[in-house]
Formats: structure tokens, C-alpha cells, sequence
């Protein structure tokens, strides 16, 4: 009881701000509606602020154009927490921005571990959060994250897309490896470890660290012997069953797929490897997934690479991309999408007298709706989650690229 009190306090409070805080147009009266800006400064990570924030810039301007009347504006009150994922900072300014700045709503994190605990206490606040990423499983659950809206893919649609590789081609026993040292890698393979579980598949999940004394090949050839376990009595699809899924950045991809090739494991053709590059970008949040590296190794890594399908996400693009992004900047393309989102969710709470603070609800006028961004069709399902497609790529061996549909 006592917390609802202080929260309708609070309210009132902030509403009363706001009104203060308005500036006079000629005859007509302006409400700043300010958007709490969380991100990061690393530039070596695709959804940095130094990437992020001009698209969110002119997502606001249109927004102010076209989707609000004169009376409303959006302002951001950027906040740059760190440059690195940093929970504790994210959640601090996130408390600065909402009693200090008196925010509406929350734009990023981006990265989930920030976004744990922003995700939180915008619950508590009733706040609404809307992100270009946040791509981990957890953040499904709208109990504790009631007021999140995700603009991007979701780590746990990837199981469902393995699920179904595995069913097509009734494949039935394999290993996951990934790197606990890499933080992209090890929630992944934490994610697809429980999904493909509960998808009634029994993983074995062996997990690599760069410190460790075991050598790749060790390290292959244990997971062979898992893999082959299992073996059902089907004999057409005996020499199908070794599957290993790589969840590893581009470095180590190469490191295991050269180790894989000395032990013949490719070229035998009882082997398949599937690998996830969502999609490209220079540095190291992926790393080069790429076989090339114009070394001495480039042909066996060529060759071992013809043994690996890819998951991809399969992007379409709006009329708008080629002003934000290219394919390895689809979270700009994603943040500009969110701030146009939540603007028209903001208009039709205005237009029918709602309240612009009440997060819960303006959340779920951004939720089981569809419509077109520059990153496409965008379609939010009734859980606040997008709902993205993905692509099984194949190495064309022409070429030496990866391609949809040449397998």
C-alpha cells in the first residue's frame, strides 16, 4: 500500500515538473516529453553511441514532425554509462535520469547485462524501455520485465531455427561448443543449451576458454565421440549424426575448423558444423567468420568451411536503410525504429486522453503490431519481442561466400 502511495506521489510530481518545464510557442504551450538515452561509448560494438545516437537523433525529429502535435515535443537526455556493459552504471543512471531528469521512457540499454537491471527497476517505475538490442532469452519474461519493448532478434527465436534444421534433416544427437570467455558467445551457448533441451534434444555442451591446457583437436575429437554416441539404428542417417554447433567468435571459428580438418573430420563428410554469424561487422564483437585471411592456411580453411552451415539473420530493408545503415549496422536501423514506434504509441495515448506516464500501457500500444521501418517490416508480437527471420547460409565453393540456398 505504502508503495503505491509513494509511486502516485511521484507521479503527480513529475507531472508537475513537466508542465514547469514547458516552453511557450507563440500562443502555443510545448511539454517536453524527455527520453532517458542509455548507451555505450566502445566503438569496437555495433550498437556504440557514437553509432546509435544520430539515428535516434533524427528518429526523434520525425517524431516531433509528424507524429506529435505542437503541444509535445521529445527531448533526450543522453546518458553514456560506460564503455563496456556495466550493470551497476546502467542501473545508477538509469535512477539519475528518472528522478532527476523526470524521464518518460528509457532508450537502451543495449547490451543485456545493462539491461537487466534497467529492465527492472522501469518495471517498478512503470516506465517504458525501448532497445535496439537486448537480444538475451531472460528478457521474454514480461512479469519482470513488464514495460520492455525489443526492436531486434531474440537469442531464444535461434533455437526454434536450429530445432527445425535438426528435425529437417533428423539429426538427433549433438555437441555445443562455446566460448565462455567471449560474452556474445557464452550467453549464446547458454541460450541454445536450454532451448534445444527443452525442445526435448540432449545436448552436449563442452565448454572452450582459451586458458585451458586441453588442445582443439582434444577438444574435436571428444566431441566426436559424444556426437556418435547416440547413434540411432536409422543406417541412411548414420553418417549424419556427428553435429557440432561452433558458438564462437571468427578467430577461434578458424582456430577449430583448421584443427577439424587435420583430424579429416570435413572432408569425410560425416561431420556437419553449424555456425551463427547474424551478420558482418568489422571488429571484434563477432570477429571475421570469414575462412580468408590470405595466410598459408586460406585452402584448408576453404575446405574445411564447406563442411559448416551458417545461421544468418535474413534482412529486408526499408525505403529509408541506405540514409541509416548498411547490413552491418542493422541496430541503428533498429534503434531508429524504436523511437518511431514508441512516437506513435505516444500520439494515440495523447489522442485518447491516456496518460504518457503510464509505461504498462503505452507498452502494449507498441505490442502485436506491425509496420515498416528503414530496417523493413517490423513485427512486435504480444510479448514486446520482435519477430525477426533467419537464413541458413551454405558455402558456395566458386565463390568461397556464403549463400543462401546453395547447399
Amino acid at each position: 500500500m505504502w508503495k503505491s502511495s509513494v509511486m502516485t506521489m511521484f507521479r503527480t510530481l513529475v507531472v508537475v515538473l513537466v508542465s514547469l518545464s514547458s516552453l511557450g510557442h507563440g500562443n502555443v504551450t510545448q511539454t517536453k516529453i524527455k527520453m532517458g538515452v542509455l548507451l555505450i561509448s566502445d566503438d569496437r560494438v555495433p550498437f556504440s553511441v557514437q553509432r546509435v545516437y544520430p539515428a535516434i537523433e533524427i528518429a526523434m525529429e520525425t517524431v516531433n514532425t509528424k507524429y506529435l502535435n505542437d503541444s509535445y515535443a521529445l527531448e533526450s537526455e543522453l546518458q553514456v554509462f560506460d564503455n563496456v556493459c556495466n550493470s551497476r552504471n546502467a542501473t545508477g543512471f538509469a535512477a539519475k535520469l528518472f528522478y532527476e531528469n523526470h524521464v518518460s521512457v528509457f532508450v537502451g540499454p543495449a547490451c543485456v547485462y545493462a539491461l537487466e537491471g534497467v529492465g527492472r527497476v522501469a518495471s517498478f517505475w512503470n516506465i517504458p524501455v525501448i532497445t535496439g538490442l537486448g537480444d538475451g532469452g531472460q528478457f521474454k519474461n514480461k512479469t519482470e520485465y513488464s514495460t520492455l519493448t525489443r526492436f531486434s532478434y531474440c537469442q531464444c527465436r535461434l533455437r526454434s531455427v536450429f530445432g527445425s534444421v535438426l528435425k529437417e534433416f533428423g539429426w538427433k544427437d549433438l555437441v555445443i561448443i562455446y566460448d565462455v570467455d567471449d560474452v556474445h558467445s557464452n550467453e549464446l551457448g547458454m541460450t541454445l543449451n536450454e532451448g534445444l533441451t527443452q525442445e526435448g534434444y540432449m545436448p552436449i555442451v563442452i565448454k572452450y576458454c582459451e586458458c585451458s591446457s586441453q588442445k582443439i583437436q582434444s577438444i574435436l575429437q571428444d566431441a566426436s565421440k559424444h556426437a556418435r554416441d547416440g547413434c540411432q539404428p536409422d543406417w541412411w542417417l548414420f553418417w549424419f549424426l556427428a553435429v557440432v554447433i561452433l558458438i564462437l567468435p571468427g578467430d577461434t571459428l578458424r582456430m577449430f575448423m583448421l584443427a577439424a580438418h587435420g583430424l579429416g573430420y570435413p572432408q569425410s563428410g560425416d561431420y556437419v558444423f553449424l555456425d551463427v554469424q547474424l551478420f558482418t561487422f568489422p571488429g571484434p564483437y563477432w570477429g571475421d567468420h570469414d575462412w580468408r585471411r590470405d595466410d598459408d592456411s586460406d585452402a584448408a580453411a576453404r575446405e574445411a568451411y564447406d563442411a559448416i552451415l551458417r545461421l544468418s539473420l535474413s534482412l529486408t530493408e526499408g525505403d529509408d536503410w541506405q540514409t541509416f545503415c548498411r547490413e552491418s549496422e542493422f541496430f541503428i536501423g533498429a534503434f531508429h525504429d524504436a523511437i518511431l514506434h514508441y512516437g506513435d504509441a505516444l500520439n494515440k495515448t495523447l489522442s485518447q486522453g491516456g496518460d504518457i506516464l503510464d509505461g504498462y500501457t503505452i507498452s502494449r500500444y507498441m505490442w502485436n503490431k506491425t509496420f515498416i521501418g528503414v530496417t523493413g517490416e517490423v513485427i512486435i508480437d504480444r510479448n514486446g519481442d520482435r519477430v525477426t527471420n533467419f537464413a541458413i547460409l551454405d558455402m558456395n565453393m566458386d565463390t568461397g561466400h556464403f549463400e543462401v540456398g546453395t547447399a
